[in-house]
């Protein structure tokens, strides 16, 4: 993970602790924006991004070719204390397979940390991400079906 990521994200998980233990703030989607997770339609070029925020305050939209937003919902989570270890525990590393597959891609996810994206999910990319971070993600995309 580069110095200036890894920063960031330790802003983000001293934030979130912060936030977390005053209960008055539970909610609040003024928080500290935790994860940023965009699903990427390539063929349509549309986007569905869900936020969650630090306080469990999440929000998600769809953004059309013009980036017009659509279907926006609100709510919140239940426990984000969990995603907040997992992605302290995250390097972000990612190697490259030696052998990747030829499909092409319809669609990708990229997981966002303080504005960068930290991980791309795309189907046949040849990028292997670490053990924890794979794990973070597995749990940040168990936590956002879990939303709706």
């Amino acid at each position: 993970m580069l110095p200036a990521m890894k920063l960031a994200v330790v802003f983000v998980l001293v934030a979130s602790t912060a936030w977390a233990k005053d209960t008055a703030k539970a909610c609040d989607p003024a928080a500290p924006v935790l994860i940023e997770v965009r699903t990427i339609d390539l063929s349509a070029s549309t986007t569905h991004v869900t936020t969650l925020h630090v306080s469990g305050a999440w929000a998600a939209h769809d953004l059309d070719k013009a980036k017009k937003e659509s279907h926006a919902v609100t709510g919140c989570a239940k426990d984000v204390e969990p995603v907040v270890k997992a992605l302290a525990k995250s390097k972000w590393t990612v190697t490259k397979a030696k052998v990747k597959c030829m499909a092409v891609a319809t669609s990708q996810t990229e997981y966002v940390i303080q504005n960068k994206v930290v991980w791309t999910a795309k189907l046949c990319s040849g990028d292997i991400l670490d053990a924890d971070s794979a794990a973070a993600v597995d749990l940040i995309d168990q936590t956002i079906a879990s939303l709706r």
